[in-house]
Order: C-alpha cells, then sequence, then structure tokens
C-alpha cells in the first residue's frame, strides 16, 4: 500500500502540533515498512505572485520518505507530475485548505484529519460569517472517503456542527515517538523546577490566560523560574506585539524567560527543566504538547476541556480544572508549587501512561485500518 501524506510544514520545518504529529505519523509507518510519501506545502501562500518560486521543485529523499516540498502556485505542475508518476493507494490530507490542490490530481480514496474543527472554533469565538476555513472544512467533509479525528471530544465536535459523516468518521489518537531525552527526563527525580507554558499564542490556546498566569506567578512564587516558549507563526509582527504585552505584566524582580519559537530538541530541554507545564487551551482536538510533557514526566496542569480531559486522567497522571476558571487555575498551580512530591508522582504515573499508550507503535494498527477500509 502507497500512503500520500497531504500537509503543511513537514519536519525538520516545524511550526505546530499538525508538523508534530503528521512526521511522527509518516516516520513511524516507514520505519513500520508502509510505503508513504510526504506533500509539503511549506511557507504555502495560494495568492501569491506568480513568479514566486519560478523553479519547479524535485522530490527529495529525506530519510527513506520521498518529500516534495512546494510553496507557491506555480509549483503545483511539479506537485501533479510527482503524484501522477508515484500513484498512492490512498492520499491522505491534513489540511482543509489544501484540498483543492488535490482533488483532481489523482482518483484514489481520499482520508481527511481533522486536527482543527473551524466550526467549532468559530463558534467558539462567536464568528458568524462564512471563514475560508470553514467553508474549506465542510467541502472536505462532504468529499473525504473517510474522516479521521483525533480524540473523541474532536469526533464530538465534528457530529455538533451537523457534517453527517456516520460510518465515515473515525477516531484514532496521535501519538509519540520516544526518545532518550524524554526517557531520561521521565527518570529524573526533581527536587525543584519551574513552571513551563508552551505552543501558539492563539486565543483558543488560552493566550490570556497565560498572561494572568505570568502575572501571578511573578507576585504569589517570586522565586519560581517561568518561560513561556511560542509565539504566533508565520506572523513575526503579531508575536512581536503578544511577547510585549508579556513582558508588560511581568513584576519586577520575576525570573522569566521568553525564548519565542523553539524546535523540539530545545523544548524537550524546557520540559525536562519543569516542575509543572500548564495547558489553558480552551479548545484542543487532541493536546500534543500536553502529551509531549506527559512523555517527560512532567506534571501537566490544564483546562479540562474535552480532549485535555480525555487524555489526563485528573489527579493520577495530571490534573485539570474547569475550562476558564483563572482562580482555580492558579490554585492549582500554588498546590503543585508548594508540593514536588505530588508533581513527582504525577509525572512519573503520566510518563508510564504515556508509554503504555501513546506511543506510536500502539497507534498505527488504527490508522492502517482506517486506509485498508
Amino acid at each position: 500500500m502507497r500512503i500520500l501524506h497531504v500537509t503543511r510544514d513537514f519536519p525538520p520545518i516545524h511550526k505546530g502540533g499538525i508538523s508534530t504529529a503528521v512526521g511522527g505519523l509518516v516516520r513511524a509507518f516507514h520505519r513500520a515498512g508502509v510505503t508513504v510519501a510526504v506533500i509539503s506545502f511549506d511557507g504555502w501562500r495560494p495568492k501569491a505572485n506568480p513568479s514566486t518560486g519560478a523553479d519547479l521543485p524535485e522530490p527529495r529523499d529525506e530519510s527513506g520518505v520521498y518529500v516534495l516540498r512546494v510553496s507557491a502556485p506555480n509549483q503545483l505542475v511539479a506537485l501533479r507530475r510527482f503524484v501522477s508518476n508515484w500513484e498512492p493507494d490512498v492520499v491522505h490530507v491534513h489540511d482543509p485548505l489544501l484540498w483543492e490542490a488535490m482533488e483532481y490530481t489523482h482518483r484514489c480514496p481520499t482520508v481527511y484529519t481533522a486536527h482543527v474543527v473551524h466550526a467549532a472554533q468559530n463558534a467558539w469565538r462567536g464568528v458568524q460569517e462564512e471563514t475560508l476555513g470553514l467553508l474549506a472544512e465542510r467541502r472536505v467533509m462532504e468529499a473525504a472517503d473517510r474522516v479521521v479525528a483525533p480524540s473523541h471530544a474532536a469526533a464530538s465536535l465534528l457530529e455538533d456542527a451537523g457534517y453527517g459523516l456516520e460510518d465515515r468518521l473515525h477516531v484514532v489518537a496521535h501519538a509519540l515517538q520516544d526518545s532518550p531525552a524524554a526517557q531520561n527526563a521521565a527518570n529524573a527525580r526533581r527536587t525543584n523546577g519551574g513552571v513551563l507554558c508552551a505552543g501558539r499564542f492563539g486565543d483558543v490556546k488560552g493566550r490570556e490566560d497565560v498572561e494572568a498566569l505570568v502575572s501571578y506567578v511573578g507576585r504569589e512564587h517570586t522565586e519560581t523560574p517561568m518561560v513561556v516558549a511560542g509565539g504566533v507563526v508565520d506572523n513575526p509582527k503579531v508575536a512581536r506585539r503578544w511577547a510585549r504585552r508579556f513582558e508588560e505584566v511581568v513584576p519586577a524582580g520575576m525570573n522569566i524567560d521568553f525564548p519565542g519559537w523553539v524546535p523540539p530538541e530545545n523544548l524537550s530541554a524546557l520540559y525536562a527543566e519543569a516542575q509543572v507545564l500548564v495547558v489553558p487551551s480552551h479548545l484542543e482536538t487532541f493536546g500534543l504538547v500536553a502529551l509531549e510533557g506527559m512523555l517527560h514526566g512532567t506534571a501537566v496542569l490544564a483546562y479540562g476541556c474535552g480532549a485535555l480531559a480525555e487524555l489526563i486522567q485528573n489527579g493520577e497522571t495530571g490534573v485539570y480544572v474547569p475550562v476558564g476558571d483563572r482562580e482555580a487555575l492558579q490554585s492549582a498551580l500554588t498546590a503543585l508549587l508548594d508540593d514536588p512530591s505530588e508533581c513527582r508522582r504525577l509525572g512519573q504515573n503520566a510518563a508510564r501512561f504515556a508509554r503504555a499508550n501513546f506511543l506510536w507503535e500502539h497507534r498505527l494498527k488504527d490508522a492502517l485500518a482506517v486506509y485498508m477500509e
């Protein structure tokens, strides 16, 4: 079976959870002996100047997987040529805005993974108009042969949107590849550490909750170091604006670092150094940052939005509080910082749980079953 993945920013380019999820899935299938290839729309701008990217790219062998990287509309010629020559059995699309580029390229079964549910995001934001993402999502939901949700919570969001997927909808959880760095971090016995927030500076990701948390830690835990890692991908102007807002609420003398968007290996080191990872998302289809922290043995504190409440066993592999309750979030953080032994217990439980349930070796059969169907 030949599986072609169509995505954005395939590793070593990392621009968020989709890069991590798709990169891990592709590499895991390759290790398992399944033939896979990738078309990665790196920094894709569908309305770019036609002269942009005039050179037609060629697929490259990247550690045993052929990857074609395109960035401008005129390069779709190379995409169509690659797909025609490679002849996939299944095309797996990971972004609804990329569907149109693939729809008439090759007639074969199609799978779509709802890493984001635009209908749910728009409802959460109170957006009434038909956004580009929502229109693309509706089109994919009508056309895809199978739709994958990364959690039961995400599947419920798709059902609530009224897409009528019925037997076409499957739940296939994301997973991670274990590493020596994560194993060493999980095995270490932390006696102290700081607070870590990591990820995209987005409204549904709890950007304003992080801002309030910075102020709280600086006031109530003056000796505790804090790291806020992340940003607004592909929009440095907005990222700088939010970084300035974070800096404005930092109390004098607070030990805090804003390293910006960091590569996976640097993020792994931050997980290892942290006593508590805070994930204040209001809407999540899975929660890869939380799972990464769990794999590293870091105590995770989160809002209990659907997918995170599904991932974390409250009081056993992490702690979650009602969504949007900042006082509860801050109180829970204080309780964890004041009890390092409890953080160690939660982190060690989480590491065992993640390794027993959320490594790719546990999830490939679920994804393969969708392709075979």
